[in-house]
């Protein structure tokens, strides 16, 4: 277990890097925020925001959770087992978190503290998704077992919706 908890203290520690990367990206190329805003052309006003609901809710969980959860699937198909495709398997959910922290500190440089307003539900987020990638990089180490495949699972769900709850309640909407 206690690899597991140092595992996602790193994922966790990858993802706000790759987050903070992004920003300064677009913070030190030349023309990098307009370029940003262009790529990324985002309505921070509360009247593009519809009020919170349920269903809401769950769709905004259902997919964190999809982005989430996927990695803990590599090692029920033996990814780990051969070079080749342990680091596929890694590229992969690398790459994962490498878009995910791009795309939003592309959007924190592009906008600037303006979109903070509507990021209340990031640490959250960022921790249920570096859960998932924090279990593949531990079941590459050592296979873990189906009880702790579950509550992982468990946990990134509970993570994620109350992140969406968040996001969904404390985001500026009309």
């Amino acid at each position: 277990m206690r690899e597991a908890w140092h595992a996602w203290v790193r994922v966790y520690a990858l993802l706000w890097a790759f987050t903070l990367g992004g920003c300064v990206l677009v913070l030190v190329v030349p023309g990098g925020p307009s370029l940003a805003r262009g790529l990324l052309p985002l309505t921070l006003t509360a009247a593009h925001n519809p009020p919170p609901n349920l269903a809401g809710v769950l769709s905004i969980a259902a997919n964190n959770t999809l982005r989430s959860v996927w990695p803990l699937t590599l090692g029920l198909l033996d990814a780990q087992r051969r070079r080749a495709t342990r680091l596929l398997a890694d590229g992969a959910v690398m790459a994962n978190l490498l878009v995910s922290g791009l795309l939003v500190g592309g959007a924190v440089g592009g906008y600037g503290v303006r979109v903070l307003a509507f990021l209340p539900h990031l640490p959250l987020e960022w921790a249920g998704l570096a859960l998932g990638a924090a279990g593949w990089t531990t079941d590459r180490g050592r296979r873990i077992n189906q009880h702790e495949r579950i509550m992982t699972v468990a946990l990134i769900v509970i993570m994620l919706l109350c992140a969406a709850i968040i996001e969904t309640r404390l985001v500026p909407y009309r």
